[in-house]
């Protein structure tokens, strides 16, 4: 069942969800707590204070990113290089060279870095909304402005060359909570637990199916929000 915890800002949200945390343990249930990556050692270090190190060492503290290691961890599908950002730069650079005769738009900027970033921050944004590159190609076509209309297509043609490169010996790190939310499909990972997403400001598309997939096989699974009023009329 999916339930929310919604106040203003400094409203208590965070020491509610630990209080249901906390309950949950007690009563010998299973509970995981999923945080922004920045909030970890915050949140487990609140957890040991409210439960003590024995019952604290009965929630499961994660972020999305290693809530993707652990998955990986206990089923496995990945056996290509995981791509980190350092060896995705490397790549785009490498299919930005590979289109130097195609590019007209982007032909002066093909060896700066800043447009290597750029189509690095593009695909992240397409992959974090689940938009896939099919689905882009084909909204260019919807495009009047000319000028907007051939940066897109080169953009297109940039991330096509991208992913050839990356598909061949690699897996991108930029797929991998898409990976993980498809492998969760079908597998008892969040069975009977109670399961806390707390400090979150909006979901990605693959956090989303996350968050649905544990709302099939969860105890419970509560949300906390954060809203400047709220309306119970």
């Amino acid at each position: 069942m999916l339930n929310f915890i919604i106040g203003v800002k400094g409203s208590g949200k965070t020491a509610k969800a630990h209080e249901i945390l906390g309950k949950s343990v007690k009563n010998g249930e299973k509970a995981m707590l999923i945080v922004p990556k920045q909030f970890t050692f915050q949140s487990d270090k609140r957890i040991l204070e409210l439960l003590g190190p024995r019952l604290a060492c009965e929630v499961e503290v994660l972020s999305f990113s290693r809530l993707a290691s652990v998955v990986l961890q206990t089923y496995g599908g990945i056996t290509a290089p995981i791509a980190k950002q350092g060896a995705r730069s490397i790549l785009m650079s490498l299919a930005v060279e590979s289109l130097t005769e195609k590019l007209n738009v982007f032909s002066r900027h093909k060896n700066e870095i800043a447009l290597v970033s750029k189509m690095l921050d593009t695909l992240d944004e397409m992959k974090k909304e689940g938009i896939t590159l099919e689905e882009f190609e084909k909204s260019i076509q919807n495009i009047d402005d000319n000028l907007l209309k051939a940066k897109a297509r080169e953009t297109a043609l940039i991330l096509r060359a991208y992913d050839a490169v990356v598909t061949q010996n690699y897996f991108d790190d930029a797929d991998l909570l898409s990976f993980v939310a498809e492998s969760l499909k079908g597998k008892d990972f969040f069975k009977d637990k109670t399961v806390v997403f707390d400090g979150f400001a909006y979901f990605t598309k693959p956090e989303i199916d996350i968050i649905l997939t544990a709302m099939k096989t969860a105890k419970e699974v509560y949300i906390t929000l954060c809203s400047d009023s709220i309306d119970t009329h």
